[in-house]
């Protein structure tokens, strides 16, 4: 796996997303809705059990925070880049994200409002088909070797999403797509 160099930053790299943190780091956040990362990861993981839930539901122990209820920015993260960007930029011997390391610097990108709605329904086929998991969290189901086939569909419908918006072919590897994402990275940080 490619491995890529960048440094820690306090706010995201993209002017204009919202910023990540616990809710114990910003217990008097005012905020109906958020959007809900997972603190810790399974190296085998292709996606993760990334959810927007209400604040009183929020594990302030296990999950980073990230206020709003952005669809389209919930997609990307659900997509399989996120994760291959998480284990390109961190230690992920570590198993942990690390917001001011991934997500401060993952490289979002632009789209327009018809890549915004393909975002948006693809995300929300990922919502049904987690909606038939039983018996257990969806961290846990999201850890566990093998995703049940219909929701890896689901996913796999996402990431074609999400590869056209990054300009890349729909064979693109896990090795492409990190390329992709530290050329856009490089750009994003020769701007800043």
């Amino acid at each position: 796996m490619l491995r890529i160099p960048v440094t820690a930053r306090s706010k995201p790299i993209v002017i204009g997303l919202p910023p990540v943190f616990t809710k114990k780091t910003n217990p008097n956040s005012e905020f109906f809705q958020a959007i809900v990362l997972p603190a810790t990861f399974n190296l085998k993981q292709k996606y993760f059990a990334i959810e927007i839930l209400p604040p009183e539901l929020i594990d302030d122990e296990n999950s980073y925070v990230i206020a709003g209820d952005s669809q389209s920015l919930m997609a990307i993260l659900m997509s399989s880049f996120y994760p291959i960007w998480v284990r390109a930029v961190g230690k992920p011997e570590q198993k942990k994200i690390n917001p001011s390391l991934d997500y401060n610097n993952f490289p979002f990108p632009d789209f327009n409002k018809k890549q915004e709605k393909l975002l948006e329904e693809a995300g929300g086929r990922i919502h049904r088909a987690r909606g038939s998991l039983k018996g257990s969290t969806l961290s846990e189901a999201y850890i566990q070797p093998h995703l049940p086939d219909h929701l890896v569909m689901a996913h796999e419908e996402l990431d074609r999403v999400v590869k056209g918006i990054f300009g890349l072919p729909g064979t693109a590897s896990e090795e492409d797509i990190a390329q992709k994402l530290f050329e856009n990275y490089m750009v994003l940080f020769q701007k800043s």
